[in-house]
């Protein structure tokens, strides 16, 4: 546990370059707070989460998204750095670009506008709503690529591949195109066909790419679901946007920190008996196991060590870390 809880504090240690000490103790208490708040994560419940007593005034967290002073694309940058470190220090890095959504409501809310509701709109009728469109690039981590078998949605499958360079006129004019189809053994699935402008692609690496698009919509509903990302009601200068980028931040170091603590297989991932065949976590399970660390450092670390308490106190934690 004490391990687990070193490596987040290291995560959030990175970011010291960028604030002032006094608006750093705020980030952090800011982060901490948004991991275990349960609920809507607006900001005056963050607040009660992280300032159980009260010390600090709930100003100074209204005042962190629109006013204080530090700079989102150097959060940004850190992010990506100590992503790339720990998972992709060298080589190429395959990316996934998309644009969401986050739903906003107000008269005034710098930066929203009135955008294409992909969800509710269909090939007749285009549903719009207002909020602000966030475009998210995410780095995937590469695979080793095998003749037949290929990485989609996040798990390896069989594919029989056949590809061909063709002519699309009415798209590409005169360039050529490689067409992949993508065909299930099994005959289970139907067939998908697959379009690049990129001739010298592997057709393993086509389908991967395309199939990649499933890791970005599941970081948009987790951020949304989970994390909240829609929740925080800021609504002037910068305040939307930070709040916004900060929960997809919140989202990025909970699986690093997941990723890093994996090996602390009991402090970060329980083993439920209903789930015996389950074999990979899901984002809920990273950020149960966080909120699992964080909750036994802030109850446990100042109180009795009976047993009889540890035992009660572990069962509410467990209860805690799960909380929606």
């Amino acid at each position: 546990m004490q391990e687990s809880l070193r490596i987040w504090k290291s995560l959030l240690a990175g970011f010291v370059p960028f604030f002032t000490a006094p608006t750093f103790r705020l980030f952090v208490e800011m982060m901490s707070g948004w991991v275990l708040c349960p609920g809507r994560r607006t900001v005056t419940r963050i607040y009660q989460i992280a300032e159980p007593e009260f010390k600090r005034s709930h100003d100074e967290y209204h005042r962190f998204f629109p006013d204080a002073a530090w700079i989102l694309p150097a959060l940004w940058r850190q992010m990506a750095v100590t992503a790339v470190a720990l998972f992709r220090p060298s080589g190429r890095i395959p990316v996934d670009l998309d644009d969401t959504v986050f739903h906003k409501t107000g008269p005034k809310v710098d930066g929203a506008g009135w955008w294409r509701d992909a969800v509710r709109s269909t090939k007749t009728k285009v549903v719009h709503c207002f909020g602000l469109n966030l475009i998210i690039l995410m780095a995937r981590q590469c695979q080793k690529w095998q003749r037949v078998e290929v990485n989609m949605r996040g798990r390896k499958v069989l594919r029989l591949a056949a590809e061909y360079t063709v002519l699309w006129y009415h798209v590409c004019k005169t360039r050529p195109v490689k067409l992949v189809i993508a065909r299930d053994p099994d005959g289970i699935e139907d067939d998908d066909f697959f379009f690049t402008t990129d001739v010298d692609l592997a057709p393993t690496v086509v389908i991967a790419q395309y199939s990649g698009r499933w890791s970005i919509e599941d970081t948009f509903r987790n951020t949304k679901q989970f994390v909240g990302g829609q929740d925080p009601q800021t609504w002037k200068i910068n305040g939307p946007e930070r709040a916004a980028a900060f929960s997809f931040i919140v989202y990025s170091l909970t699986w690093i920190w997941f990723i890093q603590a994996k090996k602390y297989k009991n402090t970060c991932w329980p083993s439920w008996p209903w789930y015996r065949a389950k074999s990979t976590p899901s984002f809920q399970d990273a950020l149960a196991g966080l909120r699992s660390v964080l909750w036994h450092s802030r109850i446990l670390s100042n109180s009795a060590k009976t047993p009889l308490f540890t035992k009660n106190m572990n069962s509410i934690i467990n209860v805690l870390a799960y909380a929606a």
